[in-house]
């Protein structure tokens, strides 16, 4: 090579060192490799058994009849999870038992491990850290089991089970034994038991909606500073239970708070105490509550009486909660409502959404919104009306509680910043037109919740 080539590749290298400094390149290097099923390897497992720590395996799409175990720090990912089947046959057998720290579960349909108490469709075994996402399991006998984990998060899984050869699976998510877990945005249904917490501390099972199980969710001792937020429990024999296991009755600082509980058959198996049912605002949402909101804020005047602890501030419409974004910021917008709501948007300074009811009944809105969203103070507009609201006292420089009342079928709720009239009526005008335009576009995507 002469000195002017030599010369020549050493400026491009120095020029592609100070452009990448300079964030014009971004070039990431990973070290980790992709090995594919059954591009690469025969089986799951033999692509486990040849991996290295922080390689992915590729599933494709297909039907396997393995039981795997996953004792290296890897990804599987399926193709998807209405096209990449694990079954387990009836062989009596777990179909991903997880022994490693840091594995990554997504994108597969688990069924058929068979009837028994140590058969599941994943168990993270023993090892902490480990994400199961987007996965469908169907007729398996433990759906998904966590036991002797910390850290570990199930998000965005759904959990059936047929009603032959078997009644029921026994648990859809059971927790146990393990520490500052995360059970998210679950659809549980056809179990014995819904989502289940036992010897479990500092876990989270948040806005999972729990149906038609035997019992929607169960806490058995020892349990410890467990918060269950925001999930909906509907047409469940029972809303759950809460039990004292022999040997340990341990059972403090649970929160239920913002949970919907919709239709159940029979109130909570309630045993022990332990529990707390509101956040000294509100609490949850109860079809079996009686009481009445005689000072029009959303909340009951009364206690609903759980077992041997009471919800002092039940609510009087089901609770939701949707997450904006503005800027690089995320926030939550919570909404207690006695009507359906729909269409749900906020589009950086107003807040709108449609609300549904029988004709000539009475709604309410009862709207827990960031400042920094939408800063006070307010005007609120049902189908290009406004209406007056009541900013209700627990509101802060942080949080305005809003509540308001209107007449229903079907409505359009706008909430803006009080602005002068020529900018409102042209901002009310662009938020019509943009809410228009997405319904025809279909924007809005329905929840994975299904109606009940």
């Amino acid at each position: 090579m002469n000195v002017n080539r030599c010369l020549l590749l050493a400026a491009v290298l120095l020029l592609l060192v100070q452009l990448a400094a300079q964030g014009n390149i971004v070039a990431e290097i990973d070290a980790s490799s992709i090995l594919r099923v059954p591009g690469d390897f025969p089986t799951i497992q033999a692509a486990i058994n040849g991996a290295g720590s922080g390689d992915t395996i590729q599933v494709s799409a297909g039907t396997y009849y393995e039981r795997v175990v996953v004792n290296k720090s890897v990804t599987l990912l399926g193709e998807g999870r209405e096209t990449t089947v694990l079954d387990g046959e009836f062989k009596l057998e777990t179909i991903i038992k997880v022994t490693a720290n840091d594995v990554k579960v997504s994108g597969f349909e688990l069924r058929k491990t068979g009837w028994g108490w140590a058969r599941a469709g994943v168990e993270i075994y023993g090892a902490d850290n480990c994400t199961v996402t987007n996965n469908l399991l169907y007729h398996t006998a433990h759906q998904i089991r966590l036991d002797r984990s910390q850290g570990t998060k199930v998000v965005g899984n759904v959990i059936t089970a047929p009603s032959h050869p078997f009644p029921q699976s026994a648990y859809g998510i059971r927790v146990e034994n393990s520490v500052d877990c995360l059970v998210e945005g679950n659809n549980v249904s056809n179990n014995i038991g819904g989502i289940h917490l036992e010897n479990a501390t500092g876990c989270s099972v948040i806005g999972n909606y729990v149906f038609q199980n035997g019992q929607g969710i169960r806490l058995y001792s020892p349990c410890q500073d467990n918060r269950i937020l925001g999930n909906t429990v509907f047409n469940n024999s029972y809303d759950g239970m809460i039990e004292a296991m022999p040997g340990n009755q341990t059972l403090e600082g649970n929160i239920f708070v913002h949970n919907n509980f919709v239709n159940n058959s029979e109130r909570f198996i309630y045993k022990v105490e332990g529990c707390l049912w509101d956040d000294g605002n509100e609490g949850n949402y109860w079809t079996a509550y009686q009481g009445v909101d005689l000072n029009s804020d959303g909340v009951g005047d009364s206690a609903y009486q759980v077992g041997l602890e009471q919800d002092n501030h039940p609510l009087m419409g089901q609770y939701r909660e949707y997450e904006v974004q503005k800027g690089d910021d995320a926030f939550k917008i919570g909404l207690i409502c006695n009507s359906s709501v729909s269409g749900f948007h906020y589009n950086g300074t107003v807040v709108n959404f449609s609300v549904v009811g029988e004709n000539g009944t009475s709604g309410f809105c009862r709207v827990r919104v960031p400042v920094s969203l939408v800063s006070q103070p307010y005007q609120v507009f049902v189908n290009g009306t406004a209406v007056s609201y009541d900013l209700l006292p627990i509101s802060n420089n942080t949080l305005s509680h809003l509540y308001f009342t209107y007449e229903l079928s079907t409505k359009e709720v706008v909430i803006v910043p009080e602005l002068p009239s020529l900018t409102l009526f042209l901002l009310f005008m662009l938020v019509t037109l943009l809410t228009v335009t997405v319904k025809r576009k279909k924007y809005f995507k329905h929840l994975r919740s299904p109606e009940y």
